[in-house]
C-alpha cells in the first residue's frame, strides 16, 4: 500500500535522519548521507554524499531513494525516485532532486513494545518473554527452540489472562544473547481479544507520542533560552 507524500512535508522527512540509499537502474544499490538542502529556488532539492566503488553515475538512467528506520515506537519506509547531478569539483557530492515519495505501509496493525513474561502453553510448557506486539503478530524470546511451526502463548494483557494460537513466521537464535527470536501472527484469533490488544497498542501510541511532543517542547525551549543568551 502506498500513499504519496505531499510535497511541503518532504523535507520535514528527511529531517528524520532515516538510513538512506540510491537503488540506479532498480539493480544497484549505494547508501547516501544526506547533508542538507541545496539553493533557495528548487524544492525538494538535497546534498548527498555517495561513494561510488566502479564507475561513475553517468553510466545509469533511474534512480530511486529509499529511506527507512524507527521513530520512537513506528516503523517508517519512503520510496520515490530522484534525479542526480554531480556538484561541481565535488567527486563524492550530489545534488539530488526529489520528485515524488510514497510512504510504504507494510503492516495492516500496528505493532508497539511490550515487554512481559508470558508461558507457552503448547507443544510443551516454559516461560518466554514477548518483546512486542500487534493486533495480528509479536515477537518472543526464549530459551529454547520451538518444534513445530504452531504453538499457544498465555499472559495476562491489561488485567486479563489471554491465549492466543500462533504460526511462527520466523524463527532464529540470537547469538549474542543466547535466545531464540519467534515471530509469529495470530490464527484463529477472536474479536474480542483482537479489540482489546489494539486498545493496548493505542494507549502505549497515545503515551509515547506524549512523551516525544514533551521532548520536543523542552529541546525547542531550550534552544530559545540559547538564543537569547546570545
Amino acid at each position: 500500500m502506498e500513499e504519496l507524500v505531499p510535497a511541503h512535508l518532504i523535507s520535514q522527512i528527511f529531517k528524520l535522519n532515516l538510513s538512506a540509499k540510491i537503488i540506479a537502474d532498480k539493480k544497484d544499490i549505494f547508501p547516501i548521507i544526506v547533508r542538507g538542502k541545496v539553493g533557495k529556488i528548487e524544492e525538494n532539492q538535497f546534498q548527498i554524499q555517495m561513494k561510488l566503488e566502479k564507475d561513475s553515475i553517468e553510466r545509469y538512467h533511474q534512480f530511486m531513494i529509499e529511506l527507512k528506520g524507527n521513530i520512537d515506537i513506528e516503523s517508517l519506509r519512503y520510496a520515490g525516485n530522484v534525479t542526480l547531478e554531480r556538484m561541481h569539483g565535488e567527486s563524492d557530492y550530489y545534488k539530488m532532486k526529489v520528485l515524488n515519495l510514497y510512504k510504504l505501509n507494510q503492516r495492516q496493525y500496528r505493532r508497539v513494545p511490550y515487554r512481559r513474561l508470558i508461558q507457552i502453553i503448547e507443544p510443551i510448557k516454559y516461560d518466554a518473554i514477548l518483546l512486542n506486539i500487534s493486533a495480528s503478530g509479536a515477537l518472543i524470546e526464549c530459551e529454547r527452540a520451538i518444534n513445530g511451526n504452531e504453538f499457544k502463548m498465555g499472559f495476562t494483557l491489561a488485567k486479563k489472562y489471554i491465549t492466543l494460537s500462533c504460526v511462527i513466521v520466523d524463527q532464529f537464535l540470537d547469538e549474542k544473547e543466547q535466545m531464540y527470536k519467534i515471530r509469529c501472527y495470530f490464527d484463529p484469533i477472536n474479536k474480542g481479544t483482537q479489540k482489546l490488544i489494539k486498545e493496548v497498542v493505542k494507549q502505549i501510541t497515545y503515551m509515547a507520542k506524549n512523551r516525544l511532543r514533551a521532548a520536543q517542547g523542552s529541546e525547542d525551549e531550550k534552544s530559545d533560552k540559547d538564543k537569547k543568551k546570545k
